[in-house]
């Protein structure tokens, strides 16, 4: 049966795993996007079954493979405001049943529309 790992654990066990250092992996992140600035977010971890190193430069965020120091993705952080919805956010109207059979409050000799069936 597999333990529980701590956070601290886990992060220990991942860096032993990395090959590329986090000053590598800040150098590369800066290099994809033209900039020196420094990173606001650096972490280490797996995604889709991949050791990568994340960094937070300014508005993007940055996937660096911790194997081989290469940018996999680039994407503007979620700190970015979406845009607006275009289809209206109000809940829809439920679909009316079709009636099956008549009410007792229904006039005699009324028939549901459609007929029965």
């Amino acid at each position: 049966m597999q333990e529980e790992r701590s956070e601290g654990q886990e992060a220990a066990l991942y860096q032993n795993l990395a090959k590329v250092t986090r000053d590598q992996a800040v150098a590369a992140a800066q290099q994809a996007l033209g900039t020196q600035a420094a990173p606001t977010k650096v972490q280490l971890g797996v995604e889709n079954g991949y050791l990568v190193w994340e960094v937070v430069i300014g508005d993007q965020e940055v996937k660096v493979d911790a194997g081989t120091g290469q940018v996999l993705h680039r994407e503007p952080t979620a700190r970015r405001k979406r845009a607006p919805p275009t289809r209206s956010t109000k809940p829809r109207a439920s679909r009316r049943t079709r009636r099956t059979a008549t009410s007792p409050l229904d006039p005699p000799g009324s028939a549901p529309p459609g007929g029965l069936f």
